[in-house]
């Protein structure tokens, strides 16, 4: 029998619970490779919500709102970039930044071919925010989780992420949540095999090279934004919310939140999906009878 680690066995257990629950797991051809997706179809006509995980996350991170969001959807995706998750790496090896956010652009357009509501956490938030500039079109409202990008404290992140050691592995996990998991050290275990990855590795060279996004990028937004930013944060430097906040448009809104740390989808999954259904409610971007 093929050993598998205890990481590759949980992310397994945890797909299989999903798809038990009505959750499909799909993959699709794009640009000839292979992204895996999971997809729930949605108890209301409101714009389909997609989701990116962070550097060295998946679409399972998702898995606590898939069944809160699908109250105010039509369908709701979670897609795990090229290498991540259930996506094979290209057969060109780890993409960086660039390439695959072609990916997750090509996927949107592509697959989800309408109009959606774009929830990004820490690198994703980044690459959200780089689509809703790219494709206001395709954008209904955009959320952005802990979003990196802040043009701040770029190098003393990309430290933090550079996970080798377990001891280096224990100090991300304290940094990520708001509450260290009770199980501290497997978890730990298991982020030193998600950082270690090929993908990740090749993210991180590309991340320490950026100037991250620009005020013009974040000014030019052009659909409802919500900004979420815990008052746990401990990842990212603070100057970052400072950043967004400066530039991004005078209607976003922006929430820090007591309780939440880096990855509240991980920890507040219920919590979240109140605050972006209420947000996509109050701006009109579902509407609910009365």
């Amino acid at each position: 029998m093929e050993n598998r680690s205890i990481e590759s066995l949980a992310i397994a257990l945890a797909r299989r619970r999903l798809v038990k629950r009505g959750v499909r797991s799909m993959l699709v051809d794009l640009a000839g490779e292979r992204i895996h997706f999971l997809d729930l179809a949605g108890r209301w006509d409101g714009p389909p919500v997609v989701l990116l995980h962070g550097l060295g996350g998946s679409s399972l991170d998702w898995s606590g709102c898939f069944f809160g969001l699908d109250r105010r959807a039509m369908r709701v995706i979670a897609v795990d970039l090229p290498g991540a998750g259930f996506s094979p790496l290209p057969k060109a090896g780890p993409p960086g930044i660039d390439e695959s956010f072609s990916f997750f652009e090509r996927f949107v357009t592509e697959e989800v071919r309408r109009p959606a509501v774009l929830v990004g956490n820490s690198l994703g938030g980044a690459m959200a925010v780089r689509f809703a500039v790219r494709h206001p079109e395709s954008v209904a409202a955009l959320v952005l989780v802990a979003p990196a990008g802040a043009q701040v404290g770029l190098d003393k992140v990309v430290e933090r992420l550079g996970v080798r050691t377990l001891g280096q592995a224990l100090a991300l996990a304290g940094r990520v949540f708001h509450r260290p998991p009770l199980f501290r050290l497997i978890t730990a275990y298991a982020m030193r095999e998600r950082m270690s990855s090929p993908a990740v590795r090749r993210l991180l060279q590309d991340a320490a090279a950026s100037a991250g996004l620009s005020a013009e990028e974040l000014e030019s937004l052009r659909p409802p934004t919500l900004l979420l930013w815990g008052r746990s944060e401990r990842l990212l430097p603070y100057a970052g919310v400072g950043f967004f906040k400066a530039h991004l448009p005078p209607d976003a809104e922006v929430q820090e939140v007591k309780g939440f740390g880096h990855a509240p989808q991980l920890e507040r999954p219920k919590e979240l999906c109140k605050r972006i259904n209420s947000f996509l409610e109050r701006r009109g971007v579902v509407r609910v009878p009365k």
